[in-house]
Parts: C-alpha cells; sequence; structure tokens
C-alpha cells in the first residue's frame, strides 16, 4: 500500500511551477451573491517581490490593473485599496490571512 504526505499548496505549486514562472502571493477572494472577484499579487522573480502586478480577475476575464518593476510594496499596496474599494461596493474580500490561515498576514498594515 502507499503511503501519501500531504503537502502544503504553495510548496507543491512551488515545485511543480518551471523556472521564471509567476507566483500569486497575496489573493483576495471578494464575494456578492453568487459573484466573486479575485484580486491577487503575482510575483514574476519570486522570492524578489519586484517585478509585480495586481492581477484582477471576474466573470468576464482578467485584467492586470497595476504593474511595478522595483517599487517594493507597490502591489501589495494596490491591491489592498482596491480589495477595500470593492467593499465599500458592498462586496465581501476575505484577506490573504482569512484565505490560507497565515497568522502573519492577519494584520496586513
Amino acid at each position: 500500500m502507499a503511503a501519501f504526505r500531504v503537502v502544503p499548496t504553495c510548496l507543491l505549486l512551488a515545485a511543480l511551477a518551471p523556472a521564471g514562472a509567476a507566483v500569486a502571493q497575496d489573493r483576495y477572494v471578494c464575494e456578492l451573491g453568487k459573484s466573486e472577484r479575485v484580486i491577487e499579487v503575482v510575483y514574476s522573480s519570486p522570492p524578489s517581490r519586484v517585478p509585480c502586478e495586481v492581477s484582477y480577475t471576474k466573470s468576464s476575464g482578467v485584467q492586470t490593473l497595476w504593474r511595478a518593476e522595483s517599487e517594493v510594496g507597490y502591489c501589495e499596496t494596490r491591491a489592498r485599496e482596491f480589495a477595500d474599494k470593492q467593499a465599500g461596493w458592498g462586496w465581501h474580500c476575505a484577506a490573504p490571512a482569512e484565505i490560507d490561515g497565515r497568522p502573519d498576514a492577519a494584520d496586513p498594515g
């Protein structure tokens, strides 16, 4: 009988991703009724936090809202501000800590 081991998703994805592949880190899932929108920070060269981009996914497709080549923290700030804006429009946006249980991400500020 084969033994199986549970591997955290982020480790599995990192192991399967080809070198140079972009990796999403901070992710906000916003819901309103049955609709869902996802705002995420995508890093081009992890573990470096730049370059990065803020990706926005909704039923009509995916858009890149912002990019940064050298300003660390820019994408994370923009993603958090946009999630706050969505909340102001009535959406419920779960912060990264609420999604993946990271205690260090509970306070995004």
